[in-house]
């Protein structure tokens, strides 16, 4: 079994003010099965499953705020696509095996203080 992946991004940094910046970023990603195929011990046979895809855009944005050289503020909302593993897409129940075609969204909300940068 094997897949293709592909992912393109973009991220755009605005300063609003000298401590204030406003980040933004854009993805496209894309996953296709190349080859899959199921072996069945009884008839003895190999049989290709079905090709699938799945494509998927994600964005997320972020305010910071620089509280002074070592700590900063960050709140960002972010919604990211987790495509299905090969594992997860192709299982067996009850000796026949199902295609499951999966695309998770979910919304992420985080605020971190404070942040030490590294020396």
């Amino acid at each position: 079994m094997s897949d293709g992946t592909f992912s393109v991004g973009v991220e755009n940094q605005l300063d609003l003010t000298r401590q204030l910046m406003f980040l933004t970023g854009l993805s496209f990603n894309s996953r296709s099965s190349i080859k899959a195929q199921d072996y069945n011990s009884s008839s003895k046979e190999i049989t290709d499953y079905p090709s699938n895809r799945n494509n998927a855009v994600n964005i997320q944005g972020a305010l910071q705020y620089s509280v002074n050289a070592e700590n900063l503020i960050s709140l960002s909302v972010a919604r990211k696509t987790r495509f299905a593993t090969t594992k997860d897409r192709y299982s067996y129940r009850l000796g026949t095996a199902i295609l499951i075609r999966i695309s998770l969204p979910s919304m992420l909300l985080t605020m971190i203080y404070p942040t030490k940068e590294s020396s």
